[in-house]
């Protein structure tokens, strides 16, 4: 079975050297394109794992009804008591 595929935008040079490369290696440019992703990503997978983390703290941080906005010193409850009309 065949996953679905994308276009993905990449510079004419950038687009160019996976050709070459590929020719040279005698394989498909998806092919090359797909084994140069998953080598970036073990090699970065800490520092993508710290980020997804991070993210998934800020998500929680706002969800959290108790967390003050800096900028008005309020919780979300007491911003939605005061102003009704602005709903996030």
């Amino acid at each position: 079975m065949t996953h679905p595929t994308r276009v993905i935008r990449i510079d004419y040079e950038t687009d160019r050297m996976v050709g070459v490369v590929a020719r040279l290696l005698r394989r498909t440019k998806k092919d090359l394109v797909d084994a140069a992703v998953s080598a970036y990503v073990a090699a970065h997978r800490e520092r993508i794992e710290v980020a997804l983390a991070h993210a998934s703290e800020r998500i929680d941080e706002v969800r959290d009804p108790d967390i003050r906005d800096p900028r008005t010193g309020l919780t979300r409850a007491e911003a939605a008591d005061l102003f009704p009309w602005n709903r996030d």
